[in-house]
Parts: C-alpha cells; sequence; structure tokens
C-alpha cells in the first residue's frame, strides 16, 4: 500500500526547524482539513442525484470532478468511502457505478475495456444461435488480450488480429 501524500509531509515537516515545522504543520492539516470539508459537503445523496440527472450509468472520477467541482483529489477521496460503505461499486480502476441500478452486462463490457465491441460466443448465444450456455462476456478489441472480472462476471476482451489469423 501506498504511504499517503499528507503522512510524507508531516514526517518531513518534523525534521525541519521548530517554527518552518509549525507551519508545514499548519498547513498539512489545513489541507487534510479542506479535502475532509469538501468530501464531506458531498454526500451520498448528492453524488447520486448529480449522477442520475446526468443519464451516468457508469462514471469516472473525472465525471464526477466535472458535475460537481470539487478538486480532484477531493473527489478520489469520495469515490473510495462511498465505494467501502458498498454505496458505489467500483468496477475497474477508475470506473464506478450506483450499487443500486442494474447495469447491463453489454454496457459494462464496452466501457470496461475500450474500444471494444460484444462479439463472438456471447454474441451468438444472445441470439440463440448456438445451443451453449457462455459464462464469459466476450469482446473484440484491437488492443490485447484482457480478461477482467467485475460484478461476479468475466469480461474478456480478444484482439481482433487473433481471430483473423484463425481463419
Amino acid at each position: 500500500a501506498s504511504t499517503p501524500a499528507w503522512s510524507v509531509l508531516l514526517r518531513w515537516a518534523k525534521s525541519r526547524s521548530c517554527v518552518r515545522r509549525q507551519a508545514l504543520l499548519d498547513t498539512a492539516n489545513y489541507t487534510i482539513y479542506t479535502f475532509s470539508i469538501m468530501a464531506k459537503s458531498m454526500s451520498y445523496i448528492k453524488l447520486t442525484d448529480l449522477v442520475r440527472r446526468q443519464g451516468l450509468r457508469l462514471f469516472t472520477p473525472l465525471d464526477v470532478q466535472r458535475l460537481s467541482g470539487a478538486s480532484a483529489v477531493a473527489t478520489s477521496f469520495l469515490l473510495h468511502r462511498h465505494a467501502k460503505q458498498d454505496h458505489l461499486v467500483k468496477l475497474r480502476n477508475g470506473l464506478y457505478a450506483l450499487a443500486d441500478d442494474v447495469l447491463n452486462d453489454l454496457a459494462i463490457a464496452n466501457r470496461l475495456y475500450q474500444p471494444s465491441y460484444v462479439s463472438l460466443e456471447y454474441a451468438l448465444a444472445s441470439y440463440h444461435l448456438i445451443p451453449e450456455t457462455t459464462y464469459t462476456i466476450t469482446s473484440v478489441t484491437t488492443r490485447p488480450t484482457h480478461i477482467l472480472e467485475a460484478v461476479g462476471k468475466r469480461f474478456e476482451s480478444r484482439p481482433h488480429s487473433d481471430l483473423l489469423a484463425r481463419c
């Protein structure tokens, strides 16, 4: 686990002279206080209201930051806190959804690994063109193969060049 920036600042400040140390500690405490106030002012109800008003089912910290006007650090703190309290579902680093929303697997697959589109076995099974049931949501992408687990499901993205080589 990484050390928070404020604790590094506090350790560094303790090694300085007494007057300078007090100024640095006051600055660090004010910064921590500011982040805490900003994050507390954005309650879960306000967050859900902002996200739903914009029609966002899946959102990034940058989306929340632009909607709320909060700093990047305060937004990160807010999202982390609500994800820990199970108000938000963290699909991967930088991608969240509201916990009480019913999410479409295809929308999640398209946002987890971009650019990609749902294809292959999952698409064939969903249109009942093959008799098998698929448990992995497969996508085709221009990027390298990537496998993610989110919301209890497995999402796999394969490069389209591998598929063309098989033909």
